[in-house]
């Protein structure tokens, strides 16, 4: 979640905002961004490396809209 109490959308957070997930580090972040995008918070599952407990801590900090994805590079 943002300071400001926004969830962060997992299809348009960049790294340092990804990282900042309870159990998110740089790779993972790197992981999930290039999964993208994400239709729902289940399509975790298809990160490489991904853990069951992402969705337990992630749950109430992070959304997932249909916005247009934005590249990171």
């Amino acid at each position: 979640m943002k300071e400001n109490g926004e969830l962060i959308d997992l299809n348009t957070a960049d790294l340092a905002e990804l990282r900042n997930l309870p159990g998110i580090g740089s790779s993972s972040a790197q992981r999930i961004i290039a999964a993208r995008p994400f239709s729902s918070l289940e399509d975790l599952r298809r990160v490489k490396g991904f853990r069951e407990e992402w969705l337990e801590n992630l749950t109430p900090l992070v959304t997932v809209t249909s916005a247009e994805i934005i590249p990171v590079e």
